[in-house]
């Protein structure tokens, strides 16, 4: 193998990890890496969603930046039960 050779892990793009959040952190973290986005377009970001998951509220984002993986950033909230 030839020292030029390079090897680059890849993956596909929302193959990710996940860690949870408060919801204010996930806030701060979709906001700065908004306007980190503004200095480097390599900054790849999945706007943030939410659903209900059984008895819970899922809100989450997807970010990326020079790692072959995307970190989803997850919050969960407990929604009241109704009926």
């Amino acid at each position: 193998m030839s020292n030029d050779v390079t090897l680059r892990l890849r993956y596909p793009r929302l193959n990710h990890f996940g860690m949870e959040v408060s919801v204010g952190e996930l806030e701060d973290i979709h906001r700065r890496a908004v306007a980190y986005r503004e200095k480097d377009a390599r900054v790849d970001i999945v706007p943030p969603k939410a659903e209900i998951v059984g008895p819970l509220r899922l809100t989450r984002f997807y970010v990326g930046y020079m790692l072959p993986m995307m970190v989803e950033v997850r919050h969960f909230e407990e929604i009241a039960a109704t009926g």
